[in-house]
């Protein structure tokens, strides 16, 4: 776990898991733009999904419309893009 300050409180908040967010592109459905970091909530349908990249800076989706487990991960599709969650830890 890992504690950062939040930009929209200014307090201190805690991470869950490290995790790699890829987004799906193009027809041939491929993940690109791995993006690394702590996981602040799990994805709940209907949130903005969030990961915290260090130094103060936030990965914030649209709001996720649909959950689906997949071995080591999850997929998340948003109102404008599909991602792929897998965690590292």
């Amino acid at each position: 776990m890992e504690i950062y300050r939040s930009e929209l409180t200014g307090t201190d908040e805690s991470a869950t898991r490290k995790a790699s967010l890829s987004r799906m592109v193009g027809p041939s459905r491929e993940y690109i733009s791995s993006i690394i970091g702590w996981e602040t909530t799990p994805p709940e349908r209907g949130q903005r999904y969030t990961l915290s990249l260090g130094q103060g800076r936030i990965l914030r989706t649209s709001p996720v419309q649909e959950i689906q487990e997949i071995k080591g991960g999850m997929l998340i599709r948003t109102l404008n893009s599909t991602y792929r969650i897998e965690y590292l830890e």
